[in-house]
């Protein structure tokens, strides 16, 4: 079953196992990212075993020699099937000599494998290459000249109980004032260097992000990139948290939110759309939200800028806001709030089948996947080329803020009491 996709093309909408396997063989089948998607989804619907069985099975039902398809045509399909050997071996190879059973199938084709040309000869040899030796690190899918480290996943052991502690102010001297700019009384310094420092550590991560993520539910798992960026969201919320928190007085902790806002703010001038709504969460949060007597005292430039922070980040019709501004970014590169997209791929997979009755399977499905992955992909190109304040850096991969609800409620209502009511 096919669907028309852009440019007047036809594109596969479901297919049953043996025609998706085929597909990748019709020279005449014009999907630029047909092959793609199909390397990365394969495991929904057939196993590795059964997809090198398949292409063997083709791969030597070809007739060398029939009157009514050419000599040619027959060469053509049996290179596309080693050159789609070497690519699948290429992507997968520590995976699949793993796999004892796959190593003694491939083995036994490549010892047993009657080539007819030279150009055979030459894809076999390419093949086997790769299956001994793997591609080389010319093939790394990291980026040469970017930025890449990597917070540290485990929480910090600089103190052994998380407390309500400023960092922020112990770090204010290591930082050059900008006079130019925005500030509170107690922490003259831009809000931009934090962002700064807080982008760089958020595109880092976000960098680590592999598409295959996007499939079989892979963004949910300890070691994905998507969980270690969620990770760090929520890190920097519960941050912004106990930095407030940590000030007794409300007009201390108004200086800290107004800082926040601001950096938050900056955040979104460097298209960084994780950062600037963790802190905002942060924010928003009920321990800070019900600080009356210190939003009370937030200046008038800060209330317009939080009031604008909130509107881009309105959950209403699904962050309309938000994907509108995104859609409009045009340069640099892009940090997208990394929520949502785990949550169109969570929509996606319960709200899709996979297979229908009549033994067909949706590849639209898989499509639909391969979306979000090409979005991302498309906002980790380029990179910042912000100075790294190796300081700020070092303390903001080892921040330990209180984790704890109960105590963010209790610590808000001991600087905060209740108001009574007349």
């Amino acid at each position: 079953v096919y669907k028309q996709g852009s440019n007047e093309q036809f594109w596969v909408q479901e297919a049953t196992s043996r025609r998706l396997i085929e597909k990748l063989l019709d020279e005449y089948y014009k999907d630029d990212d047909y092959e793609e998607i199909f390397f990365l989804s394969y495991n929904y619907w057939i196993t590795k075993e059964d997809l090198f069985a398949a292409l063997l099975e083709i791969f030597n039902s070809v007739p060398k020699t029939q009157d009514n398809i050419p000599e040619d045509w027959v060469l053509r399909r049996r290179q596309k099937i080693l050159f789609i050997l070497i690519v699948w071996i290429g992507r997968e190879r520590n995976t699949l000599r793993n796999n004892q059973i796959f190593s003694e199938k491939l083995n036994t084709f490549v010892s047993k494998c009657q080539t007819l040309c030279e150009q055979e000869q030459k894809l076999l040899k390419k093949f086997e290459n790769v299956w001994e030796e793997g591609l080389g690190e010319s093939h790394s899918l990291n980026t040469s000249g970017n930025i890449i480290f990597t917070p540290d996943p485990t929480p910090s052991t600089e103190s052994n109980e998380p407390s309500f502690v400023s960092i922020l102010k112990d770090l204010t001297s290591t930082v050059p004032v900008n006079i130019d700019a925005p500030v509170t009384q107690d922490f003259l310094i831009d809000p931009d260097h934090l962002a700064r420092q807080l982008t760089l550590l958020d595109h880092a991560l976000f960098r680590e992000i592999r598409v295959n993520e996007c499939f079989e539910k892979r963004w949910s798992e300890p070691q994905a990139g998507f969980f270690n960026m969620t990770r760090h969201f929520n890190l920097i919320n519960r941050w912004v948290q106990t930095e407030i928190l940590s000030d007794t007085t409300p007009k201390g902790r108004a200086d800290i939110i107004s800082y926040f806002i601001s950096t938050s703010s900056r955040c979104l001038a460097h298209n960084n759309y994780n950062t600037a709504l963790a802190i905002y969460t942060g924010l928003t949060a009920l321990s800070i939200s019900r600080l009356e007597r210190s939003w009370e005292k937030l200046g008038k430039r800060a209330q317009k800028i939080f009031k604008e922070i909130s509107d881009l980040f309105s959950m209403n019709f699904n962050y309309k806001a938000y994907k509108e501004k995104l859609h409009t970014v045009q340069t640099g590169p892009v940090i997208p709030y990394i929520g949502l997209l785990a949550k169109y791929l969570f929509a996606i997979e319960e709200n899709n089948p996979l297979r229908f009755e009549n033994n067909l399977i949706s590849f639209e499905k898989l499509r639909m996947l391969y979306g979000i992955a090409k979005q991302i992909r498309g906002y980790q190109k380029g990179s910042y080329s912000f100075n790294k304040d190796e300081v700020w850096i070092s303390r903001l991969r080892t921040l330990n803020p209180v984790q704890s609800e109960e105590l963010f409620e209790n610590r808000s209502l001991e600087m905060e009491p209740k108001r009574k009511t007349v």
